[in-house]
């Protein structure tokens, strides 16, 4: 059994994680990334173009397209942290607060202060981790986050022998 404070930022912390490992939202970010690109490289060449300064205008619009360009996955970054943080201070992203996870033969629980939750071992979808959690997930966009600040050996352990009852994991 694991026990743990859920806090404001671990919360965050999966929306961020599932903002970057997503598919649909990174496709949605290169979408964006190409559109923003493109659009500052028009709108800055058809000014120029207005006074009289056709070529200036397609170098630096250029120019700025392309630092926009390299610069796009940092601000697509920031923009989400920005955006989860907001919904994190409303409430929308869960209630911070007390947790503890467990497993039994029947599959994974945890209790909070809002209510216990279970899945089945054949509703865990897979287990995914960056440097400071652990995400069991339990539908497309749907995890029981863990924070490995909690200690790496635990949180590991417990991996493990969640890792060994998921059928579709275990193959």
């Amino acid at each position: 059994m694991l026990e743990f404070e859920l806090t404001a930022d671990d919360l965050v912390a999966y929306n961020l994680h599932g903002f970057q490992t997503n598919p649909a939202m990174k496709r949605q970010g290169e979408i964006y990334r190409v559109g923003s690109s493109l659009l500052v490289f028009v709108a800055l060449a058809l000014l120029a173009a207005m006074v009289g300064l056709v070529m200036e205008g397609v170098v630096i619009g250029a120019v700025i397209a392309l630092i926009l360009w390299l610069l796009w996955p940092e601000i697509w970054l920031w923009m989400a942290r920005r955006s989860a943080m907001h919904l994190a201070k409303s409430g929308g992203l869960g209630v911070p607060g007390p947790c503890r996870l467990w497993f039994d033969e029947v599959g994974v629980h945890d209790a909070t202060p809002t209510g216990t939750s279970s899945v089945g071992w054949h509703g865990i979808d897979r287990i995914e981790q960056d440097d400071d959690h652990a995400f069991i997930f339990v539908g497309p966009d749907e995890a029981y986050v863990i924070p490995k600040r909690i200690g790496e050996a635990p949180v590991r352990e417990f991996l493990d022998e969640v890792r060994l009852r998921i059928p579709q994991l275990a193959s």
